[in-house]
């Protein structure tokens, strides 16, 4: 979806349908998601629908309703977070926004701290992609390991999760 053009969420579903796909990856914000997958479920029940972590979260499940039943997604953060570093970030992030803490308010803290770090090694910006890498080994919301390759890119363990009964179950995960 392109959103500077028109774009129709029917024709879009057709189209896939049509395509004979067998399954669809939401590369989607939530609404988007939910929409979409509301318009492949009226053409098709039967079609698998994978989603990034940026399309899960409550809003996803809210307004897809039983179209996203079955959904399969991935995440970076387990569903049952309680680590002692998490537990304060939940609690003043919900506060603050009023929200639940979504994977990109998670993702960005994570990142936030990594940059922070590196700041606090260098005052020149063309040396703080070296600073994170020199260091390489990073702590996430939960404690566990995050590894920073050699190309700046994260390598962690994901969790794979589906949505059941209008919520988001664990159902494995990925190590690295």
């Amino acid at each position: 979806i392109d959103p500077r053009e028109d774009y129709s969420m029917p024709d879009i579903a057709e189209k896939v349908i049509g395509s004979d796909a067998e399954g669809v990856i939401l590369l989607t914000n939530p609404i988007h998601g939910a929409l979409i997958c509301q318009h492949l479920r009226k053409k098709s029940s039967t079609i698998k629908i994978l989603a990034t972590q940026w399309a899960l979260d409550a809003s996803f499940i809210e307004n897809g309703g039983q179209a996203v039943e079955g959904v399969i997604g991935q995440s970076a953060f387990p569903l049952d977070y309680s680590g002692d570093v998490f537990k304060p970030f939940r609690t003043a992030y919900e506060s603050r926004f009023g929200e639940k803490v979504s994977g990109g308010a998670q993702i960005g803290y994570e990142t936030a701290e990594t940059l922070l770090y590196a700041l606090s090694q260098t005052e020149d910006p063309k040396k703080l992609k070296q600073a994170i890498l020199d260091k390489k080994l990073f702590k996430g919301l939960g404690g566990e390991r995050i590894i920073i390759d050699k190309y700046g890119d994260p390598v962690r363990t994901y969790y794979i999760i589906e949505i059941r009964n209008r919520t988001m179950k664990p159902i494995g995960k990925m190590e690295p």
